[in-house]
């Protein structure tokens, strides 16, 4: 039987807190800087108004989560970045700028290492483009979610910052982000996980960690 959105929300929510209640002490990574915490969610009003404004419809799973979960919060990495107020009502400038590319298509199909001159012909200004970052893992890595193109709803990373240049976050990912940090000796090239899957594969090994799952 398929979930459905909300089943799939719930599950999200009921895992969160089990996982709350384990970590406590919050000495799993990341869990300081948000505590096992969401922000409240988004209206579908002022949701409504941020996909207008830029001309983009959000990946359903990441819409419902917004909606039902919280707006950012608890999540991979440090945590997940919330739709910035000042954006979703209204907005300035500068952030209308950098908003704009969320309309154009996110043009990578493969492991792009940052080089201008390779087979994908994809320079530095295009290569987020169709694309938030919801999250950060530090040290300059990014978790990219893919709103335009055939990518559309997926994970990417941006890991330029270490030479790492923008891959997708596939199964072989999951490891060295959410468990083990020396278990990705390569970067792996495979289908990339989509925001549900990726969301709950963290709950799943911050779980196990505890024997809870």
């Amino acid at each position: 039987m398929v979930k459905t959105a909300m089943n799939k929300m719930q599950q999200i929510k009921t895992k969160l807190f089990k996982l709350a209640e384990l970590d406590k002490s919050l000495k799993l990574f990341g869990s300081q800087s948000h505590s096992y915490c969401l922000n409240p969610c988004i209206s579908p009003g002022e949701l409504n108004n941020f996909e207008s404004r830029y001309g983009v419809t959000l990946p359903q799973d990441y819409r419902q989560f917004l909606l039902e979960v919280g707006n950012g919060g608890a999540g991979p990495g440090y945590g997940l970045f919330k739709l910035e107020d000042e954006i979703v009502t209204g907005g300035n400038d500068t952030e209308d700028r950098e908003y704009q590319r969320l309309a154009q298509p996110f043009l990578l199909k493969s492991m792009w290492d940052g080089e201008e001159e390779n087979d994908q012909n994809i320079n530095a200004q295009q290569a987020r483009q169709g694309t938030i970052a919801i999250a950060t893992y530090g040290c300059g890595v990014d978790a990219l979610l893919v709103v335009t193109g055939e990518q559309r709803g997926h994970i990417w990373i941006d890991d330029r910052s270490n030479d790492g240049g923008i891959y997708p976050f596939s199964s072989e990912c999951c490891a060295f982000y959410h468990d083990d940090p020396y278990s990705l000796e390569t970067v792996d090239d495979t289908a990339a996980l989509s925001f549900y899957d990726w969301y709950q594969d963290w709950l799943n090994r911050y779980l196990v960690k505890f024997y809870a799952v």
